[in-house]
């Protein structure tokens, strides 16, 4: 990842649209120290990343997208300190 795309300063859009056939990671980019990833686990989208080596957070939706086209969007705004997944 670019240092100029550093996630851990303002505000940063995660977006993909997908139709799931199982459980399992959609799209991921980074590292363990480092990234991001979209899954699907329990028929239910999530998403992780990682900042310094340490899990930062996971949000799962609400409802199952296996088979079903799936629009995925998480923002992240680290001015007001807030995580919301679409």
């Amino acid at each position: 990842m670019s240092p100029a795309l550093d996630p851990g300063i303002g505000t940063m859009i995660y977006e993909c649209t997908v139709t799931p056939e199982s459980d399992g990671i959609i799209a991921s980019h980074g590292s363990r120290m480092s990234g991001y990833l979209f899954f699907v686990q329990n028929g239910v989208p999530g998403f992780s990343f990682t900042t310094a080596n340490t899990p930062v957070h996971i949000v799962d939706g609400d409802d199952a997208c296996i088979g079903q086209p799936t629009h995925l969007l998480v923002e992240l705004d680290y001015y007001n300190e807030t995580m919301r997944f679409f």
